[in-house]
């Protein structure tokens, strides 16, 4: 009786350790250790392990594992709910913006309409970056210049328009109307913000 809580406090105290984030595999391994002494000692009915997993799992749980366990599994079990719970909570990437058909990546510079890589130049490249980036929100020449070419603009400069113009032939867009860059009249350019799916 004696050994069984001498075993029952050390485990409380791994418990209480483990349960503070110190779970190194050094501390996992002792407790898996401890709870197969326990175990052999009588301190856990094996006879109920297949019925608490299948409570456990049925209360909510995402996962779950009786003792006396593996370190080894312990850990590989965490790292795969870490893997999911990653996977389902990350952000999209900020550096990749899909419209419509249009996908424009910044890390590799690459820009494509409906999966057909679309040629662009540095600077036309940069000017389309800096409306998707402001995806929703009018553009103003002004800022598309200063923050492309990093001069200060001049009222009568055409270079934007120009480029944008250049821009459109590529994607395809018609003149009169087009779909992706539109101009919002002694004001700037746009691109519509993408839908949520």
């Amino acid at each position: 009786f004696d050994r069984m809580q001498t075993l029952k406090a050390e485990m409380d105290d791994l418990t209480a350790r483990m349960s503070r984030g110190e779970s190194d595999e050094v501390l996992l391994r002792r407790y898996g250790e401890l709870t197969a002494r326990f175990e052999a000692l009588g301190g856990y009915d094996t006879g109920t392990a297949k019925n608490k997993v299948a409570n456990g799992l049925s209360i909510g749980a995402d996962d779950y594992i009786t003792k006396p366990f593996n370190p080894l599994e312990l850990a590989a079990r965490v790292k795969a709910q870490l893997r999911r719970y990653k996977s389902y909570n990350s952000e999209p990437s900020a550096s990749i913006f899909e419209y419509d058909g249009l996908s424009i990546n910044k890390d590799n510079h690459t820009c494509s309409l409906f999966d057909k890589e679309i040629s662009l130049t540095p600077t036309e490249f940069n000017i389309l970056w800096l409306l998707c980036e402001n995806a929703g929100t009018v553009v103003s020449s002004e800022k598309i210049f200063e923050s492309v070419w990093g001069e200060d603009y001049l009222d009568s400069n055409n270079t934007v328009m120009v480029h944008i113009r250049r821009i459109r032939e590529k994607l395809g867009e018609k003149p009169r109307a087009p779909h992706y860059i539109t101009t919002v009249w002694g004001v700037g350019y746009k691109i519509e913000k993408p839908h949520s799916k």
